[in-house]
């Protein structure tokens, strides 16, 4: 009786483990699927509320534009700048970074230019 148990408890195993493991990739088909602009659209936005929109983001328009954020300012924003801005959620962020990172590699941006890029200074 104790034979069968210890062989069975292996296939147990194995049966939760590929459960877990459509799971996550269950989840990670979601996740991909809530920022959908992200998967294929490599034609670069020229303003601020084009790029928000893009990546479903416009909500966060207002707060940006309140504390004088333009497009080009906007690609250089870190982590710690959108914690400062008050955005502390972390989808939030995340969204956002990847968003940055994506037009920043878009429009080829050279990081330390960014007060000559910037339309606004």
């Amino acid at each position: 009786a104790g034979g069968g148990l210890s062989r069975s408890v292996p296939a147990n195993v194995w049966k939760i483990e590929k459960e877990e493991m459509r799971k996550i990739e269950e989840r990670k088909t979601n996740e991909t699927s809530d920022f959908p602009e992200l998967l294929g659209d490599s034609t670069p936005c020229h303003d601020l509320p084009t790029l928000l929109t893009k990546y479903g983001l416009s909500q966060y328009l207002a707060v940006l534009q309140a504390q004088e954020v333009d497009f080009y300012t906007f690609l250089t924003l870190t982590d710690e700048d959108l914690k400062e801005l008050g955005i502390t959620s972390f989808g939030a962020k995340k969204k956002l970074v990847t968003a940055i990172q994506e037009e920043g590699r878009l429009h080829q941006i050279d990081h330390s230019n960014v007060l000559n890029a910037s339309n606004r200074w």
